[in-house]
Formats: structure tokens, sequence, C-alpha cells
């Protein structure tokens, strides 16, 4: 159901934005420019999560390749410790570089605060299982959704509630140190130009 709703804004937010590039720059009006703002948020959040997987997959499709040929089991744990673990590591490190790259086309789109729906969504998860279980026992609510020292593949509470979270915080970041980057980077040359 989540699934379908992302892909359904998603969508909307596309063609939108593909509707304003066919548009006349004149006659984009202020409202349209909120539009855009909020449709790149959209497409910011979708490749945060969805992104950051695909691309790790992509990355580590070699793994479980290699181990059906060599017959070794080795790379596919490797894999399976890349993939699916409840603090995804690839996934996250997947995240930070995308938000890296795709920050020059998506900056409009708050893209800084891609974090703040996952984060609602944990919030609420947490609020709801704590109420649902009557558990004030935070060992039970850290094991259902985090438990990183279990060595275990992720549960879904945490590819349904925190993978969302840890990849969008990571997109996030990603695109915050490619402003710093770039704040660095028209300081720098500024300097070069007046030392001139």
């Amino acid at each position: 159901m989540v699934t379908a709703i992302i892909l359904i804004l998603l969508a909307a937010a596309a063609a939108y934005l593909l509707y304003i590039v066919e548009v006349d720059a004149k006659a984009v009006t202020m409202a349209m420019q909120k539009g855009v703002a909020l449709s790149k948020y959209v497409v910011a959040l979708f490749t945060a999560v969805y992104g950051s997987v695909a691309v790790a997959v992509v990355v580590s499709l070699p793994l479980p390749i290699f181990s059906h040929l060599a017959h070794n089991d080795s790379a596919m744990d490797v894999w399976s410790a890349l993939l699916d673990r409840p603090y995804f590591p690839l996934q996250v490190f997947a995240a930070l570089a995308l938000g890296w790259i795709t920050f020059r086309w998506l900056k409009e789109g708050w893209i800084l605060f891609v974090w703040a729906l996952p984060l609602i969504q944990a919030v609420i998860a947490l609020a709801v299982y704590n109420h649902r279980y009557g558990t004030s026992d935070w060992n039970d609510i850290w094991v259902t959704f985090f438990n990183w020292q279990c060595g275990c593949s992720a549960s879904l509470p945490q590819w349904s509630v925190m993978f969302p979270l840890y990849t969008s915080i990571a997109f996030s970041l990603g695109a915050f140190m490619r402003t710093r980057y770039k704040a660095s980077a028209v300081t720098t040359s500024a300097i070069g130009q007046s030392s001139q």
C-alpha cells in the first residue's frame, strides 16, 4: 500500500516536472515554482530510499555471481553483510553518494530535509508499537527496530521503518556535504581571483 502511494506520488511529481519543462519560463507563476519544489522533494525522497537500494544491488551484484561460479559461500556472506544488516551499510553509502550527485538537479526541492517524512514515520511506528504491545521496555523496542549487534538479517520493521530513515538522512548529508563543497570552491576561487 505504501509503495503504491509512493509510486503514484512519484509519477505525479515527474509528470508535473515534465509539464513545467514544456511551459514557457515566463508563464511559470510563484505557485507553480512551489509545485516544482514539492515535486523535486518527492523525487529526492524516492531517490534516497529506492535509488539507494537499486545502486547497492547493482554495485554488489558481482558478489552472488562470483559465489555461484566459485561454489563458495564467503562472497555470499559478504553480500549479505553489505545489504541485509539492520544498519544497511551499502545502501546508506549509496544514498550518501546519490545525495551528493543529485544535489545539482534537486536543490530546489528541500533536499536537505528529505529525512523529515521518514522521521515522522519512525516516530509514529515507535509510538504505535509502544501502544500496541503496551511495553515501556526500551530493550524490546531496540531489538525490534534497531538491534545492530545481532549479526542477523534485518527484520521487517527495520526494513520498512528504519531503512527509509537511515537512507534519507544519508542522502541529506550527502547533499549538505555538496553545499559545503560548492561553498568552499566558490570561496577559494574568489580568493584566488582577488590575489591576482
